[in-house]
């Protein structure tokens, strides 16, 4: 998606934007949509049989039994963009860790390399941990509903 944005925009910043954009609701739209087409028929149905409405249907009873699905996909998502696609933008040049990670390598510099790389790592662990706290508080275990 990112050479996708590069021959619409050129390099540059928008270019690795629309990239990590259009993948990113591309891949949430497509979990979005069999998660709450996986909504159990039964459950609309007893919504529908007491007069609620589409939107009473979506609030009452498609949003609630999607809701962990689209929590832990979005934090998912989040995560994804940090570790993956911050990176790569750089190598479209649309700046960030990755445009100094290519100009290490092509340098030759590999002490930079390692600590960008390293710097990188540790900004990915405090980002899962920190979307492992809010999962936890958000979704609640299994059974415990």
């Amino acid at each position: 998606m990112g050479l996708i944005g590069v021959v619409a925009f050129g390099l540059g910043p928008a270019a690795g934007t629309v990239g990590v954009v259009c993948y990113s609701l591309g891949y949430l739209a497509k979990l979005y949509y069999e998660a709450f087409e996986a909504v159990d028929a039964e459950v609309l149905e007893a919504v529908k049989s007491t007069g609620g409405n589409r939107l009473q249907l979506w609030r009452y009873t498609v949003l609630p039994e999607a809701a962990n699905t689209v929590v832990s996909q979005l934090l998912f998502m989040f995560g994804y963009n940090i570790r993956r696609a911050a990176t790569i933008m750089g190598f479209v040049g649309a700046g960030g860790i990755g445009y100094y990670m290519l100009g290490y390598v092509q340098m030759l510099q590999y002490q930079k390399l390692l600590t960008a790389i390293l710097l990188t790592f540790l900004v990915v662990m405090a980002v899962d941990y920190l979307s492992l706290r809010l999962r936890a508080v958000l979704v609640p275990p299994l059974g415990l509903q």
